[in-house]
């Protein structure tokens, strides 16, 4: 929604919800003729900027921060322009497609070049619901919509925007919903690619994923799994074991409920992870 905004759309707030957009374009050609706004001059923009300087006073510098929720630029299309008008165009139209990603993934690398100057030595990456840390690298992205098309044209029409924004900042780092294991094969073909999360649980998403694609793709490649598995002890060791072996670089993410949990949890796995 945040990207949208430099389109003219806002959030819809509805009561006990999370904010919401409706895409205000049918086609891209519509979407691309519009008076287009850098995300900062925005009202949303400069909300979210001016949240950013509100913490940072807050804790003085001394917490660590991400930069907020970022969506890739093919999430963010179909947040502008209607979904089965842009998809129907990733067939029909494929230049006006790129040219489409390339504007949002611009628009994106302003954005948050302008938030990462404003968190200096504070921010941590890759962020975005990553394990994160001041000396990790790579920029968290969400791109739930490569579920939705097949790896060719994933490779062809969506890739080139979200290496450009990703590595403008250290280096793409992937994250998608659901199960995407078919997607495996086109991790390598990434440029730059640092990580890939995804739920390995059905408490962890409903539709989660097999572990063998990704051990198989991901061993010896230097690509980070993080790896999120939410559930008892035993289906944390089990699914660990399935995702690991001496050639894999895995971080897995856990949720327990008290301490003492969480420290068995992580004895656990690093027992595992020898």
């Amino acid at each position: 929604g945040v990207i949208a905004s430099s389109f003219g759309i806002d959030y819809i707030w509805n009561p006990g919800q999370a904010p919401a957009t409706k895409p205000a374009f049918q086609t891209i050609d519509e979407a691309l003729s519009f008076n287009i706004k850098p995300v900062k001059e925005t009202e949303i923009g400069k909300h979210t900027l001016q949240m950013v300087t509100y913490f940072l006073e807050k804790t003085k510098g001394k917490l660590p921060l991400s930069m907020c929720d970022i969506q890739s630029p093919f999430n963010n299309a179909t947040n502008i322009v209607d979904t089965t008008s842009f998809m129907t165009s990733m067939i029909l139209e494929p230049e006006k497609v790129l040219r489409f990603l390339e504007v949002i993934a611009d628009l994106e690398i302003e954005f948050y070049e302008e938030q990462r100057k404003m968190i200096g030595e504070a921010l941590v990456k890759p962020g975005h619901g990553f394990a994160s840390s001041r000396f990790f690298e790579g920029f968290g992205v969400s791109d739930d919509n490569l579920v939705m098309v097949d790896s060719e044209t994933y490779l062809n029409l969506v890739a080139r925007s979200f290496i450009k924004l990703g590595s403008r900042f250290g280096g793409p780092v992937l994250h998608s919903c659901g199960d995407f294991s078919d997607k495996t094969a086109i991790f390598k073909k990434i440029e730059g690619l640092k990580m890939v999360d995804a739920a390995f649980t059905p408490e962890t998403d409903p539709h989660p994923n097999p572990a063998e694609p990704f051990l198989n793709e991901l061993s010896g490649s230097k690509i980070v799994l993080h790896a999120r598995m939410v559930g008892d002890q035993d289906v944390v060791a089990e699914t660990t074991k399935a995702l690991w072996n001496n050639d894999m670089k895995l971080v897995v993410v856990t949720y327990c409920e008290t301490a003492e949990e969480q420290k068995a949890a992580y004895e656990m796995i690093t027992s595992i992870c020898k």
